[in-house]
């Protein structure tokens, strides 16, 4: 899972240093990561969490 957080994060560090010599590149890295910003503050608020005895591990 790290070694993939890594990965993404040079990926993303590469794409921004390209999009400084060309700007709708940097626009479009920008936009995308406003939008998913966005889509995963509404994923977080709508996301319900349960607590049952069987995901406690409990054998009552």
């Amino acid at each position: 899972m790290l070694v993939r957080i890594a990965i993404f994060a040079l990926l993303g560090v590469a794409m921004a240093l390209f999009g400084l010599r060309h700007p709708p590149l940097l626009q479009c890295l920008l936009g995308g990561a406003v939008v998913g910003i966005v889509l995963g503050m509404v994923g977080l608020r709508l996301t319900r969490f349960e607590r049952t005895q069987a995901a406690l591990g409990s054998s009552a």
